[in-house]
């Protein structure tokens, strides 16, 4: 284990500490994330929306154009809850 950690850039202190995020906060984090992302992207959630999507498209882009892989695993957006459909059309 601690072998590992020594090819990380973060210091063991950085590793136990973690960050709260809310629908709020979370998409400019998570997009920052992306755009450091050097050899692949797997996404998995069953909740992305078509909305979202369109949020990430652009940095998606970014990463495909420096041939970064990307993957995404979710669901047809279609057969979302009413909740997310109702997010799809704000």
């Amino acid at each position: 284990m601690l072998r590992l950690l020594s090819f990380t850039k973060s210091s063991p202190t950085d590793l136990l500490t973690s960050t709260l995020y809310n629908e709020e906060t979370f998409y400019a984090t998570f997009l920052k994330d992306l755009g450091r992302c050097q050899s692949e992207v797997i996404l998995e959630s069953p909740f992305v929306t078509n909305r979202r999507l369109k949020l990430l498209i652009p940095t998606l882009q970014k990463l495909k154009d420096r041939k970064v892989r990307i993957a995404i695993n979710t669901r047809d957006p279609k057969t979302h809850d009413e909740g997310y459909l109702q997010d799809e059309a704000t």
